[in-house]
Formats: structure tokens, C-alpha cells, sequence
């Protein structure tokens, strides 16, 4: 087999193990609270957002930028 041809299968190999590693991720999830769990996100670790959860106790109109800045601490 040509060396051109060796990589070629060396690197579908490759994208395959990367497909593997980024389903792999994709299932795998993280959470971390902010505001003494005023305030809790999960996300996956392929980096899309899962869920956010809110105390309704934090849900003061009058401090809607404390809650904002829980939110991205979190």
C-alpha cells in the first residue's frame, strides 16, 4: 500500500475516533449553582446549555441584575 494511501486510512481512522469522543461528550453532563443555589445550570460537555434552574425566591423584579450575574457565575 502507497504512503498516501496509508494515511488516508489513518486518518478515517481518526474521524472516527473523534465521532466516538464527540458522542461521548455530547452525553456527558456538568452542573454548578451560583447564589447559594439560588441558581443552577447543566450543561453537556459538548457545550450546549441542558437546563437552567431558578429559585423563585430570586425572582425579585427589582434585582434583576443580581440574578443575571448569578446566572453567568454559574
Amino acid at each position: 500500500m502507497s504512503s498516501i494511501g496509508k494515511l488516508m486510512k489513518q486518518a478515517a481512522r481518526m474521524q472516527q475516533q473523534m465521532e466516538q469522543v464527540q458522542a461521548a461528550l455530547a452525553a456527558k453532563t456538568v452542573e454548578a449553582t451560583s447564589g447559594g443555589g439560588a441558581v443552577k445550570v447543566t450543561a453537556k460537555c459538548d457545550g450546549t446549555l441542558a437546563a437552567v434552574k431558578i429559585d423563585p425566591q430570586a425572582l425579585n423584579p427589582g434585582d434583576a441584575q443580581l440574578l443575571e450575574d448569578m446566572i453567568v457565575t454559574a
